[in-house]
C-alpha cells in the first residue's frame, strides 16, 4: 500500500494502527496468510497481512500524498 499511496511503510503502519485504535475498523479487515518461498535449498515460511478494501479506502482518506488525493477523487 505504500506503493499505491506513494508514502513510506511507517506512515502506512501508523495509519493502520490509528484506524484500529479509533475503532473506525476492526481487525476483521486484516487476513493473515502464510507464504512459502524457496531460498536456496530451504523453504522459508512467512506470515503476511492482507487488508480488505475497507482498510485500503480508509487509508486513502488518511494518507497525505498526491497519489492519495487522486485516489480520493476516484472514490
Amino acid at each position: 500500500m505504500s506503493l499505491l499511496f506513494d508514502v513510506n511503510v511507517p506512515a502506512i503502519n501508523k495509519h493502520i494502527k490509528n484506524i484500529l485504535v479509533d475503532g473506525e475498523l476492526d481487525s476483521s479487515t486484516i487476513s493473515k496468510m502464510e507464504t512459502v518461498q524457496k531460498e536456496g535449498k530451504r523453504e522459508v515460511k512467512r506470515e503476511v497481512e492482507f487488508y480488505n478494501l475497507d482498510m485500503i479506502i480508509s487509508l486513502g482518506y488518511r494518507v497525505n500524498s498526491k497519489r492519495a488525493t487522486s485516489f480520493r477523487v476516484l472514490f
